[in-house]
């Protein structure tokens, strides 16, 4: 799992609930060889990553030919927490991985094949929770001096660009 970076993507997720990660990639064509690292960036955050965010799991198995899906699944015969590189080294799955709530992870999708085919990942093989679905709360409200705006500080990180003037509405003197 150290042999460089090609063609990736990169996914970070915290955990809503303590049990067990577990994920498929499954390349829309099985000839395509998907590797994939998984980094605790808990304590780190992303620049830790390559100096001190330990990889917890990580998978380079593959061949020439037919790969198929990849992933950390005990229930898809996954074993360990390293496997590959290449078909000699395998399975292909990961055993599951147990996390506790508030772990936060860097999932680095490599397409080591650099074909343009895609694939899906599906994380419901997990019992953790890993989607927010509470909605973030005012945490500040202030007004910005001299300058006629109000500051606005939730008590979670937000997607700036799904806000908008709309979704706000002031009332009071």
């Amino acid at each position: 799992c150290n042999t460089g970076e090609f063609a990736s993507m990169w996914y970070v997720f915290t955990a809503q609930t303590t049990g067990t990660l577990g994920f498929v990639i499954d390349p829309n064509v099985d000839a395509d060889d998907y590797d994939w690292g998984l980094f605790d960036i808990t304590n780190t955050g992303c620049a830790g990553i390559g100096v001190n965010a330990p990889v917890v799991s990580c998978n380079s198995y593959g061949s020439f030919g037919s790969n198929g899906p990849t992933g950390i699944s005990t229930a898809n015969g996954g074993s360990g927490n390293s496997n590959g590189p290449g078909d000699l080294n395998g399975p292909a799955f990961n055993a599951d991985l147990n996390v506790v709530v508030g772990q936060t992870f860097a999932l680095c999708v490599m397409n080591w094949s650099q074909s343009f085919d895609g694939y899906s990942i599906d994380f419901g093989g997990s019992t953790a929770a890993l989607y927010d679905n509470i909605s973030p709360n005012l945490d500040i409200v202030s007004t910005v001096c001299n300058q006629g705006g109000i500051q606005v500080i939730f008590d979670e990180p937000i997607q700036v660009c799904s806000v908008s003037p709309n979704d706000f509405m002031i009332t009071g003197p």
